[in-house]
């Protein structure tokens, strides 16, 4: 491995069996320190999320980043965004794309793109529940919370089937946390 380029697999590996990380170096440092230079390509390696990064290079049509165009048709296609403008892809660009060059050219490079796709303008959450409108400081036993206890069964709790037909029932009933019972039927 040369010193300061570092495979992700490697660096993931490293992190997954701690212990010093091997470089072989011919620069005169001692073994397992890093120079500026090779921290920030060590940071890159290991921050950059592969599945981010295959979404981008998939709707990238020059290099490493999204143009206008690009972001447009992912905006479009991936996102389910309708009437999206070219001037609605500048303003993501401008106000999530780290680098000055990047803004200047319109460009989404790898870091801007995920801080957008992590950012609450992508959220699935809804924003106006970020706000409690109930009272919430009564006893919980004063709340209706819409739950499933042996979700799987049928009938009666000793003798009756149990059956993924129950989850679908008590699913569509209504039911916002249903039980999950895995059983080894071999033992």
């Amino acid at each position: 491995m040369e010193a300061g380029n570092l495979k992700y697999d490697t660096v993931l590996t490293e992190i997954e069996n701690p212990k010093e990380l091997e470089m072989s170096r011919d620069d005169g440092y001692k073994r397992g320190r890093l120079n500026s230079s090779e921290f920030v390509s060590l940071f890159k390696e290991i921050s950059t999320r592969p599945e981010i990064y295959f979404l981008l290079v998939r709707y990238a049509s020059n290099a490493d980043y999204l143009s206008t165009d690009d972001l447009l048709l992912f905006l479009e296609a991936e996102q389910g965004m309708q009437r999206i403008t070219k001037e609605k892809c500048l303003e993501v660009i401008n106000k999530f794309e780290p680098s000055k060059e990047g803004t200047r050219k319109g460009h989404l490079g790898i870091d801007g793109f995920t801080y957008y796709l992590l950012s609450e303008e992508c959220d699935i959450f809804e924003p106006e529940h970020h706000t409690v409108c109930q009272d919430m400081n009564q006893p919980l036993s004063h709340y209706f919370i819409a739950s499933s206890h042996n979700t799987y069964l049928l009938e009666d709790q000793l003798k009756g089937p149990s059956s993924v037909d129950a989850y679908i029932r008590a699913l569509k009933k209504g039911c916002r946390c249903i039980e999950c019972e895995l059983v080894n039927v071999d033992s």
